[in-house]
């Protein structure tokens, strides 16, 4: 499905898909443990987790997602 559009996900995406990254923050807080991410995609939410200091791995089945 992203094949040809990968790159510019984020770019067209970044304004309506960064409201939920607070929820993301303060739920991984509240975790005690490493975070999987399944369907990461370009890494929107790992990228944020892995900044505040968590040990994030993700997985997405779009290589070029990745």
């Amino acid at each position: 499905m992203f094949r040809n559009s990968a790159w510019l996900y984020d770019v067209d995406n970044r304004d309506i898909l960064s409201a939920d990254i607070p929820f993301y923050i303060e739920f991984a807080k509240k975790q005690n443990g490493e975070i999987l991410e399944l369907g990461c995609g370009t890494g929107r939410v790992s990228l944020v987790l892995a900044a505040e200091g968590f040990y994030v791995t993700g997985l997405d089945l779009s290589r070029q997602m990745l």
